[in-house]
């Protein structure tokens, strides 16, 4: 719900039903909103709040250039333009964020806003905005001007409202966090279904042949450390007879994303180069934005990359002297919790300090032209009461994307103004977002593997089943410290890769965990042609 792929294909026939309805013909309706609401490409515009002029050009695949004095004139100039170019994108990703996409879409994402609600990212994003640093907030708020402004400069507002019957609200700087819880939930697990699934088979089929079928590694896994480990055999016979009342669950098949990066001994420069594909659901327009931002105040900055509508940062690109890419990096980032009852009381749990409430709270789900809705969101210690398990115990999903650190933008400054990779690590580790694989090179031909975004503190979990968490023998103990992230710089054979795969293994593992890793075929076919 997060994607438009097929805006295109549908909008003759969303107009012709518009049209029909108001009685409007053609050439009136249809061409008055699909030309009033392009966006401005050459003009003089002045937006209010730039400390200075701001000149934008373009390349002739229309990618922009902008060029400004300040980072938040920056910012605000991006925002113009992706409220010109993808204010409709935005606004779908904020509602699913929110768990609000009834709001725009009506009656037929009831369902899934019910379960989105489950993580109340609306509130979430509201705490976390106070929570940002002075110079991120400034940007947050300058980029939402900008995106306002963008928007007003239309001669109409996109197609798609007037095709919805709604009309579009200005930006606000907590949309931007919404942006990127919607970015956790297409990135990561948003309930225990992995962890449900293998206890289901395990139930059904006895463990020996539950650890063949979703094995947690396999000898094609390709990781960068060259760590080996054996597949489970294959049992000669089931533990357990199959209940065929039950269908037990086999994986699904991923898609994923890749990069790879080779030192500067290996080029005619003696620079590092790097590569990054990053594969999401097929959408248009597509969800990255290129663009090139190029400040000339005394402190300089020339960044050149993708950006993501929604956001006031280059996501993955290079600023000259440092390049960086990202790949979903699967590591484990959730866990299912059996809530323990406590007798005689019917809405209580136990915790390693003694039994707690569960907590009650309502969220208010709006849908457009109909009745609007309460949710009720059952709350632990721990985390949102997502269902339950097959015997009917209640199950909590401890999530990463619900803590204090889920969203932080220092990082993402911090690679902007990075030297070396081991500056761009640095940062990277002072970054919240959907935890992904890092790759950096740089200038100097150096090339860096780590994790960027905050790593769980594990202990007790590492099977992939659901537990109890009220003895303490499983938990977290918040987060490990950046310098216990493991990272990789500069590998003797001089080549790096990811392909949402398992990346290392020992101890390193260990702390990452297993969140449903890709296998090991992408990975191996890249590893193979770079040593080619």
């Amino acid at each position: 719900m997060t994607r438009t792929s097929r805006r295109l294909l549908t909008l003759a026939a969303s107009l012709a039903a518009v049209i029909s309805a108001t009685g409007i013909g053609l050439g009136g309706f249809g061409w008055h909103v699909l030309h009033a609401s392009r966006s401005i490409l050459s003009e003089q515009i002045e937006i209010v709040g730039l400390s200075g002029p701001v000149v934008i050009t373009r390349d002739a695949q229309g990618t922009p250039r902008i060029v400004a004095s300040s980072r938040p004139d920056l910012a605000r100039a991006l925002g113009f333009l992706h409220g010109q170019e993808r204010f409709f994108e935005m606004d779908l990703m904020r509602h699913a964020g929110a768990g609000a996409l009834s709001e725009l879409v009506g009656r037929g994402a009831v369902l899934l806003d019910q379960r989105l609600r489950l993580h109340r990212f609306a509130q979430r994003a509201r705490h976390l905005l106070g929570l940002q640093s002075p110079d991120d907030r400034a940007l947050l708020d300058a980029y939402s001007a900008g995106v306002n402004a963008g928007l007003h400069a239309l001669g109409h507002p996109p197609f798609e409202y007037s095709i919805l019957r709604v009309r579009p609200r200005d930006w606000q700087p907590a949309d931007s966090l919404l942006v990127v819880y919607a970015m956790y939930l297409d990135l990561q697990p948003s309930a225990p279904r992995a962890q449900q699934d293998r206890a289901m088979l395990r139930q059904a089929l006895g463990p020996d042949m539950a650890a063949f079928l979703m094995p947690r590694a396999t000898p094609l896994d390709a990781p960068i450390d060259g760590s080996v480990l054996p597949a489970p055999p294959m049992p000669e016979t089931m533990a357990l007879p199959l209940d065929h009342s039950q269908q037990a669950p086999l994986p699904v098949p991923e898609h994923g994303s890749n990069s790879f990066a080779v030192s500067g001994h290996l080029t005619a420069t003696g620079s590092a180069m790097l590569a990054n594909d990053m594969h999401l659901a097929l959408s248009v327009p597509n969800i990255w934005y290129r663009a090139e931002l190029v400040q000339t105040s005394a402190h300089p900055r020339h960044l050149v990359g993708v950006t993501l509508p929604g956001e006031p940062f280059v996501i993955s690109g290079s600023n000259g002297a440092v390049t960086w890419a990202l790949t979903d990096g699967y590591i484990e980032t959730g866990e299912a919790i059996r809530l323990d009852p406590v007798p005689g009381a019917s809405n209580a749990y136990q915790t390693p300090d003694g039994p707690r409430p569960i907590t009650t709270s309502h969220e208010h789900l709006v849908v457009a032209h109909g009745a609007s809705h309460d949710v009720p969101v059952e709350e632990t210690i721990w985390g949102p009461v997502m269902g339950r398990d097959a015997s009917g115990v209640s199950l909590v999903w401890r999530w990463s994307a619900h803590d204090d650190n889920a969203i932080q933008y220092d990082g993402f400054r911090g690679l902007e103004d990075a030297r070396s990779v081991q500056e761009g690590l640095d940062a990277a580790h002072h970054a919240g977002l959907p935890q992904q694989n890092i790759l950096l090179a740089d200038a100097q031909g150096h090339i860096a593997w780590s994790i960027i975004g905050p790593v769980p503190d594990r202990y007790g979990v590492d099977d992939g089943l659901p537990h109890s968490w009220a003895s303490g023998d499983h938990g977290w103990h918040g987060y490990l410290t950046p310098d216990q992230v493991p990272q990789i710089i500069d590998p003797p054979g001089g080549r790096l890769w990811t392909a949402n795969g398992r990346m290392v293994g020992g101890d390193a593992l260990r702390l990452l965990g297993d969140g449903g890793y890709a296998d090991g075929l992408r990975a191996s076919r890249i590893r193979d042609d770079l040593y080619a």
